[in-house]
């Protein structure tokens, strides 16, 4: 018998190369591309680093290879419904942590350990018990935990727009299924999506800031960065990865150029005076980072 996936690389104009797997099983074949990346070699790191992809890789394949004898891995047939459906978020999230921040994989925790409060056969079920009077009833549970009415050691009462957040991590997870052939129907179709409020946000004005400019600071990095923040708008996480190497010179102007830290991409951003000397001159020697030792923590001023 003919293995049904097989590990395979597509090169990309960065010279980097996708790997992917192709699979053939009883006349239909599909691909799943795995976001991972085997780089050019130009060291020792870049050599034990595509090692580990393609271990990661081979991998994903092996356990692909069980699920499709299980009937578990998108290949529409009768059993697909006998699903277990605990074990299929288990493997949602154990193949999406490496890409994902920690914000959102504690998110995908603390759902997962809802969904456990919610229903004490989760573990059990399978998809075809997963209906929408089942979703409808997870709603129906977090609302009380919205409204303090779910009395648990175990459990804390939920913002509405966790609440909502919740629902659609949910939801997110019933749509792979659906695309996966594991379900024919959504059963979460037709069920309103709770509402959430939009957050109110605290703003300093620009007496508050001048003061905060003239105070005396314990650590005048710190000093340096939040003034730098406020003046250009840049995120706490940009600021924390700013180098020296960022910043361009160009005629009258300063320019920093970056790769934003949470969306991915790069930024053009045209500096003040008064930005600039906030970022002050590389030491002969020094660390490239201009504001080095914020560190991720937060310090009294």
């Amino acid at each position: 018998m003919k293995e049904p996936i097989k590990l395979r690389e597509r090169e990309n104009k960065d010279g980097t190369k996708s790997l992917y797997l192709d699979v053939y099983y009883k006349g239909e074949r599909k691909y799943e591309f795995l976001h991972l990346y085997i780089v050019p070699e130009k060291n020792r790191k870049d050599k034990e680093k595509n090692r580990e992809t393609l271990q990661i890789a081979e991998a994903i394949k092996a356990k692909r290879i069980v699920e499709l004898v299980n009937g578990e891995y998108g290949f529409k047939n009768q059993e697909t419904s006998k699903t277990n459906f605990y074990k299929y978020l288990l493997c949602f999230i154990e193949r999406k942590k490496k890409e994902w921040k920690e914000s959102t994989l504690k998110t995908w925790g603390n759902l997962k350990k809802s969904l456990l409060l919610y229903d004490e056969h989760l573990e059990s079920r399978t998809f075809k018990e997963i209906d929408g009077k089942w979703v409808e009833g997870f709603v129906g549970f977090l609302e009380k935990k919205r409204d303090g009415k779910y009395r648990e050691e175990s459990t804390k009462n939920i913002s509405v727009n966790t609440q909502k957040l919740y629902f659609q991590k949910l939801c997110s997870i019933l749509n792979k299924a659906y695309e996966d052939g594991v379900i024919r129907e959504k059963p979460q179709k037709g069920i309103k999506e709770p509402k959430g409020e939009e957050s109110k946000r605290m703003y300093l004005s620009l007496e508050e800031i001048k003061l905060l400019r003239d105070a005396e600071c314990n650590f005048e990095v710190v000093k340096r960065a939040f003034l730098f923040s406020c003046i250009t708008g840049l995120r706490f996480s940009d600021i924390k990865r700013l180098r020296f190497s960022d910043i361009y010179e160009e005629g009258e102007f300063t320019r920093i150029i970056f790769q934003q830290k949470k969306t991915g991409g790069q930024e053009y951003l045209d500096i003040s005076d008064e930005a600039k000397e906030l970022i002050g001159v590389k030491r002969k020697g020094g660390s490239d980072f201009v504001f080095e030792g914020i560190g991720g923590h937060n310090v009294s001023l």
